[in-house]
C-alpha cells in the first residue's frame, strides 16, 4: 500500500537552508511544531548554534543569523595572529595577518592581493 503522509522541515527564511543534522542529513520531522523545536534547541539542529525567529524576516539558520548580529554590532575579532596561507616563495612563511570573528567567522587580512574582508 502507497499512502501519502505530510512531514515538516524547516527552511531558513534567508538563505534558504534546510535544515540538517550533523552528517548533513536532511531533517523530516513530524510536524511544525515539531521542526521548530528542534531547529531553535541549544546547538540548534547541527551542533553549530541554534536558530533564531527575527521579526519581519522569519526563520533563520545560525549562520545568517550571526551574520546579521554582526552586521548590526560589528564583528567581534580574535587577536590578530600570523597569516595560516601557504605560499612557497617566502622563507618564514607568509609575513601577513589575519583575524577571525567569533560570531561569524569572517576573516580579515592584511595581503595587499585579495586582502581585506572575506
Amino acid at each position: 500500500m502507497l499512502r501519502t503522509v505530510s512531514r515538516a522541515v524547516a527552511i531558513c527564511d534567508d538563505c534558504g537552508t534546510t535544515a540538517s543534522d550533523e552528517e548533513a542529513n536532511i531533517l523530516v520531522l513530524f510536524d511544525a511544531a515539531d521542526a521548530f523545536k528542534t531547529v531553535t534547541k541549544v546547538g540548534g539542529p547541527d551542533g553549530l548554534g541554534p536558530w533564531a525567529v527575527l521579526p519581519a524576516v522569519g526563520l533563520v539558520c545560525h549562520d545568517c543569523h550571526t551574520k546579521r548580529v554582526c552586521a548590526e554590532l560589528g564583528h567581534d575579532w580574535y587577536p590578530e595572529r600570523p597569516c595560516l596561507c601557504v605560499d612557497g616563495r617566502l622563507r618564514g612563511g607568509c609575513p601577513e595577518r589575519s583575524q577571525v570573528c567569533s560570531r561569524c567567522h569572517t576573516v580579515h587580512t592584511t595581503h595587499q592581493r585579495n586582502g581585506g574582508v572575506r
